[in-house]
């Protein structure tokens, strides 16, 4: 069996496109999308142009905890943004994932303070940052949202 990847390598500011041919036939190998740099993630065609935003936080290992209050930073882009707050617990399975939340005319600041709510369900999440001067929104790592831990 035969698969192609596009991998993105970020140097230097530059993402740079690779085509690899693989041979899985002795191997059992898949990549999940939230695998990749979040830049392939959340869009299945390569950009035509390098963004001039960046998702720096939160990433990929960090766990966020219900009811508690976190920051959002990213780097780049116009004097408004939006953040869109996404449940990726169906991405695997094929489907769109859920937007959670939407802010949106942020003034760009590069953190926005966000409380994560009591009653959100626990599981994967990520953020995403569209503004005016970009074609696609940019999705940060997705990271893990957990429950608050209980008193005894």
């Amino acid at each position: 069996m035969m698969e192609f990847f596009i991998l993105t390598i970020m140097k230097n500011g530059m993402v740079v496109f690779l085509l690899a041919l693989i041979s899985l036939l002795s191997w059992g190998c898949s990549v999940r999308p939230s695998e990749l740099e979040p830049s392939a993630a959340s869009s299945g065609e390569a950009p035509d142009t390098v963004s001039s935003i960046q998702m720096i936080s939160p990433r990929g290992d960090d766990q966020w905890e219900k009811g508690e209050s976190y920051r959002i930073r990213w780097s780049g882009g116009p004097e408004q943004v939006s953040l869109f707050f996404k449940d990726t617990a169906l991405a695997e399975q094929g489907a769109s994932v859920s937007i959670t939340e939407r802010i949106t005319n942020i003034k760009n600041e590069g953190v926005y303070e966000y409380t994560v709510p009591s009653d959100l369900n626990p599981g994967w999440y990520r953020w995403c940052l569209l503004a005016s001067n970009e074609p696609n929104e940019i999705c940060g790592e997705t990271f893990e949202v957990v429950a608050a831990p209980t008193e005894s």
